[in-house]
């Protein structure tokens, strides 16, 4: 799914680096998890 990686993502920054880890996060999740999903 689309929003998978962002919510893996911005979970695991959250958990690591607060609310910027969860901006930081859900943007790396969406580059390498979802982009890398659809193609």
């Amino acid at each position: 799914m689309s929003w998978m990686g962002k919510i893996f993502g911005g979970s695991v920054g959250f958990m690591l680096g607060g609310p910027l880890g969860l901006i930081i996060g859900g943007m790396l999740g969406h580059h390498t998890i979802d982009k890398g999903a659809a193609g």
